[in-house]
């Protein structure tokens, strides 16, 4: 999903805010989750280096409306670390 730069950097900046820092958040990142595979348009890690459903914390999928919605699948008691 195409969003603007502009919006797109609002969310990251909100996610980075939350104490993840640039280096933990990664785009277009593919997994399996609940309903088969699919691609988040953002995930937020507990690592920066370590990139897995283990260490995910936050997923961000980018709507046709300019709105974002938190993916289930990475609700978690995850904190950056």
């Amino acid at each position: 999903m195409m969003i603007s730069f502009h919006k797109k950097n609002q969310i990251k900046e909100a996610v980075i805010s939350l104490g993840y820092s640039d280096a933990m958040i990664q785009e277009n990142f593919s997994f399996l989750g609940s309903d088969g595979k699919t691609t988040a348009d953002m995930i937020a890690f507990g690592s920066s280096r370590h990139f897995d459903l283990e260490t995910a914390c936050l997923g961000i999928h980018f709507q046709q409306n300019g709105n974002f919605e938190i993916l289930h699948d990475f609700i978690m008691l995850a904190i950056p670390y």
